[in-house]
């Protein structure tokens, strides 16, 4: 399907890959305000609507599991439901690939959702308080200590 807007990101493992079905996508702005595409792994569960089944990297206020609306291009339209996760950012620019290596290890042994945009950007899927506070810590912490930054870029129903 062709788009007129460039496609700046896809998701090449999304986290719920086995519950999806197909792509869409969601508008999102870069730093001079051009609008661009992110790719999303969802399930079809109309002609007109998806769940997300990936961990977005660029949109804000977009969480796994939410629910969408979608037009006729597959363009995300408004959110029908939210599914009460939180998604978290963080951006290793500044730091050695150990330290985020390290950090994406331990969060996916502890059975939190990661998925790496790129060497850089790791998106974080929190699915309870728990997590999230547990998340938010851990990056505030290791943030503090190796100097990269992270986000909450869809916050919790449940703070």
């Amino acid at each position: 399907m062709a788009h007129k807007s460039k496609v700046v990101s896809t998701h090449l493992s999304p986290f719920w890959k086995s519950k999806g079905d197909s792509t869409s996508f969601v508008n999102v702005s870069d730093e001079a305000g051009r609008v661009e595409l992110e790719e999303l792994w969802g399930q079809n569960l109309s002609a007109n609507s998806i769940m997300v089944c990936c961990i977005p990297f660029f949109a804000y206020d977009l969480a796994l599991g939410d629910v969408v609306e979608i037009d006729n291009r597959r363009v995300l339209k408004k959110l029908i439901a939210k599914s009460g996760h939180a998604t978290l950012r963080a951006w290793f620019k500044d730091c050695t690939r150990t330290v985020s290596e390290s950090i994406a290890v331990g969060l996916h042994a502890s059975g939190i959702g990661i998925e790496w945009s790129s060497q850089n950007l790791l998106a974080i899927d929190a699915a309870t308080s728990i997590e999230f506070e547990r998340v938010q810590k851990l990056l505030h912490d290791q943030s503090q200590k190796h100097g990269f930054v992270y986000e909450v870029a869809c916050a919790p129903l449940f703070t």
